[in-house]
């Protein structure tokens, strides 16, 4: 059985293959480096006034004190049992 070596041969350098993983990493970093600046560039516009056609529909705003709950007219206590889970307690 011979064994085969690549040891000394001609043209098995790896050199080449080096060059481009380390071309196609620049130009990755580059890249992604020229993307990001892009992107910024539109968040430093200042900020548009609210649209003329919204108006609000309905609110509630829940400030009572601590511990009082929310207001029975508008809401509905359904605590129900074990979080979704039968077996739960």
């Amino acid at each position: 059985m011979q064994m085969f070596s690549y040891e000394g041969q001609v043209g098995t350098s790896h050199r080449p293959y080096k060059r481009l993983f380390l071309w196609i990493g620049t130009l990755l970093i580059i890249g992604t480096l020229l993307s990001a600046a892009l992107s910024v560039g539109p968040l430093r516009g200042t900020a548009s006034a609210k649209a003329g056609g919204w108006r609000l529909i309905w609110s509630d705003e829940f400030n009572g004190a601590a511990g009082t709950g929310v207001k029975t007219a508008n809401w509905i206590y359904d605590t129900g049992t074990g979080y979704g889970c039968s077996g739960c307690p």
